[in-house]
C-alpha cells in the first residue's frame, strides 16, 4: 500500500492547482454591499468612501477621522451580517500603501440590534502584517451566540507612529468558514482528484494496493514518482 504521510506533500500533490491565501478560499464574503458598512468616524476629506473597503481594489481605501472632528477614543467599523449568525469566522484585511496606522489589534463585539443596546463580547484579534501593502487573514474566532451586527474596533496600530486612534485599510471582509473547513476542503479535493482515501486519526492519505500499477507514473512534483 502506498502512503503519503505528509500533509504538506499531499497539498503539493495537487499538481499546481493549490494556491494559498486567496480570501475566497474560505467561502463567499459576507460583506457584499456598501449598505452593510457604517461608521460615524469616516474622515471628512481623505478616504471618505466606506465602500472602498469591499471593492477588492488595493488602490482605494477608507480612512477614519484623522482631522479630530469626531469625538471618541476608538474608531469602530460596524458590519451588518446577511442574517443573524453565530459560529466560526475569519477576518481578512488588505493594507493600504502607507507607512503608519495599520490596525494590528482589534476588539470584536456583536449585537442583534444596530444600536448595540446589548453588546456581546466576541474576541480580540491580533492582526499580523501591519505594514504597507500587506494583507492578513486571521485564525478562526467564534461568535458565541446569534448576532446581526459586528463592530471591528482597532486598539493598536503598526507603524512608527504607534496608535493614534485613527486607522485606514484598503479592503476588509468576513468569511464564515474557519481553518478546519479549509483543511477539510483541501483534503477532499486531493482525495477526489487522485481517487485516494483517508484512514486512521492522523492526516494520512493513501491509495489502494496496486491502484497505480496499471496507470503508469503518478507524478506530483518534478522528478518524483509515488508509484516508484
Amino acid at each position: 500500500m502506498k502512503k503519503i504521510t505528509s500533509l504538506l506533500f499531499a497539498l503539493v500533490c495537487l499538481c499546481n492547482t493549490a494556491v494559498w491565501a486567496q480570501p475566497t478560499d474560505f467561502g463567499d464574503p459576507l460583506i457584499t454591499d456598501v449598505s452593510q458598512l457604517s461608521s460615524p468616524f469616516s474622515d471628512s476629506a481623505e478616504g471618505t468612501n466606506i465602500g472602498a473597503l469591499i471593492d477588492f481594489d488595493p488602490s482605494t481605501f477608507w480612512h477614519s477621522d484623522w482631522h479630530g472632528e469626531v469625538a471618541g477614543d476608538y474608531h469602530w467599523l460596524q458590519i451588518e451580517l446577511p442574517e443573524a449568525m453565530e459560529g466560526k469566522m475569519v477576518l481578512w484585511i488588505k493594507r493600504r500603501t502607507a507607512d503608519n496606522d495599520h490596525p494590528s489589534k482589534a476588539v470584536i463585539t456583536g449585537s442583534l440590534t444596530a444600536d448595540f443596546g446589548m453588546e456581546i463580547p466576541i474576541d480580540t484579534l491580533e492582526l499580523g502584517n501591519a505594514s504597507s501593502g500587506q494583507e492578513f487573514t486571521t485564525g478562526t474566532w467564534v461568535i458565541p451566540e446569534p448576532v446581526r451586527y459586528i463592530r471591528f474596533t482597532p486598539i493598536d496600530c503598526g507603524g512608527g507612529a504607534g496608535f493614534r486612534k485613527y486607522w485606514h485599510a484598503a479592503d476588509i471582509n468576513l468569511y464564515q468558514s474557519g481553518e478546519y473547513e479549509l483543511y477539510q476542503k483541501l483534503m477532499s479535493d486531493f482525495v477526489t482528484q487522485y481517487d485516494a482515501y483517508l484512514w486512521g486519526e492522523d492526516p494520512n492519505i493513501g491509495t489502494a494496493p496496486g491502484q497505480y500499477t496499471d496507470k503508469g507514473v503518478f507524478r506530483c512534483v518534478p522528478g518524483y514518482s509515488a508509484a516508484d
